[in-house]
């Protein structure tokens, strides 16, 4: 028998993921309103990225008891911002576990920036 709270999840992740993916769309569409020059390919990418990232989100918010309504929220920011929203889930895994190596990351990615 499959426990209810899990199908409540699942039902919950699809929602976010669609929800983000619907956001990322809506602000591909957004850009070629401004001008980007519109395609299919780039379309699609910006959907299954957003969606990814409204999934990886819900995760995080999930793993923490965050409210369903506020997940939901924060799900479709992830899917709007897309791959901005994944680079900072790699820069906040990057320091989390950098800490717990031992390594200063911090002052690696400044001394990049010096000439």
């Amino acid at each position: 028998m499959v426990d209810p709270d899990y199908l409540k999840d699942v039902n919950e992740l699809g929602i976010c993921g669609g929800f983000a993916g619907v956001c990322g769309a809506l602000n591909y569409l957004v850009s070629v309103q401004d001008g980007k020059k519109f395609t299919w390919g780039g379309f699609g990418l910006q959907i299954a990225v957003s969606s990814l990232a409204g999934v990886i989100a819900f995760q995080f918010l999930h793993s923490y008891g965050v409210s369903s309504d506020l997940t939901a929220a924060l799900c479709g920011i992830s899917g709007w911002m897309g791959t901005t929203s994944l680079k900072l889930v790699e820069r906040l895994i990057t320091i989390y576990v950098s800490k717990k190596v031992g390594i200063d990351v911090t002052k690696k990615a400044q001394d990049k920036k010096e000439p």
